[in-house]
């Protein structure tokens, strides 16, 4: 009988405990003012799994041991990890609910103000897929903060960033054409090798790879467009954005195809993305005399470059 009671202690010691909820632990010690050992369970937690609510812990016990650069971090840190949490001021002492009202005003247009430029980042650096998840995160962060009556002071940086996931989509949806122009162009068989009697191409075959080549002022036997109408939007900067003298530049690419309309449209270089939904939009509506090369209409590649000044 003893050793049947000691191998069933062995089997239950090598159960795994259950995981204990930090949060409750945390909360008693800062109930009993036991600030060092509230820090002492955070600290001890894996960062990633430390909650907005232990960060709020974190930054109440490092105040109360007069750590008040800490705490400041700390309350940081939290608007950072969730941006969206707010404190329960009913909670909390006056004092306290003042402090971390003042950082998180202070420190939440930077958090949003971050994350549009990782967006941006991701824009230029032709990472359309990341751009636009990110574009659409800070949206909805946009959103909720409406929602909450936090939003006014993003009104322009919500322009923007609008203005940049339209940009993405349509630069998405020009790397598919291409793709599948690409493919179409692969598809075509090699030429056979040559004999003494040259083959006789079908005329209608000569037309197909003709269309499939886009042209461009690389080619000497090609006579370039002839522009026939080309609007440029006016350039109208968000309000924050006038009292600045800022000059932004970019280029546009277009593809004229053989009738003399705009095939595609993308920004090489982006300007400002409030002006190049608009520009994009624009010049699909562009007309041209098409590209000729040996008499025949060949679809051509323009470039333009983008210069956006302030108004005098």
């Amino acid at each position: 009988m003893p050793i049947v009671l000691l191998l069933v202690a062995v089997l239950l010691s090598q159960v795994p405990a259950a995981p204990v909820d930090p949060l409750p632990v945390v909360r008693a010690h800062y109930a009993t003012a036991a600030y060092e050992d509230a820090l002492a369970v955070i600290a001890g937690l894996d960062p990633v799994s430390v909650t907005a609510e232990l960060e709020q812990f974190r930054a109440m016990c490092l105040m109360a041991l007069g750590r008040t650069d800490e705490g400041t971090r700390a309350v940081e840190r939290l608007v950072h990890l969730a941006p969206l949490y707010v404190v329960d001021e009913s909670a909390i002492a006056p004092r306290l609910a003042r402090v971390f009202r003042e950082i998180r005003q202070r420190v939440l247009p930077l958090v949003v103000r971050e994350r549009f430029d990782r967006a941006r980042l991701s824009l230029e650096a032709g990472q359309y897929d990341a751009a636009t998840t990110q574009l659409r995160d800070l949206m909805q962060l946009l959103d909720a903060l409406d929602a909450t009556g936090e939003g006014a002071a993003f009104v322009d940086l919500r322009q923007l960033a609008d203005g940049f996931i339209r940009l993405a989509a349509g630069e998405q949806a020009l790397r598919a054409r291409t793709a599948a122009l690409e493919a179409a162009a692969a598809a075509t068989p090699p030429p056979e090798p040559p004999s003494s009697d040259p083959p006789v191409v079908p005329a209608t075959d000569a037309v197909v790879v003709e269309r499939l080549v886009i042209y461009s002022a690389d080619d000497g036997d090609v006579t370039a467009p002839i522009e026939i109408s080309r609007f440029m939007p006016p350039w109208n900067p968000p309000p924050a954005m006038r009292r600045v003298a800022v000059t932004y530049r970019g280029d546009l690419e277009v593809v004229v195809d053989e009738v003399g309309r705009v095939e595609a449209a993308r920004m090489l270089r982006p300007s400002h993305p409030a002006y190049d939904v608009d520009l994009l939009d624009a010049a699909r509506d562009w007309r041209f005399e098409p590209a000729r090369r040996r008499g025949a209409p060949v679809k051509y590649r323009l470039t333009f470059a983008i210069v956006l000044a302030a108004a005098p």
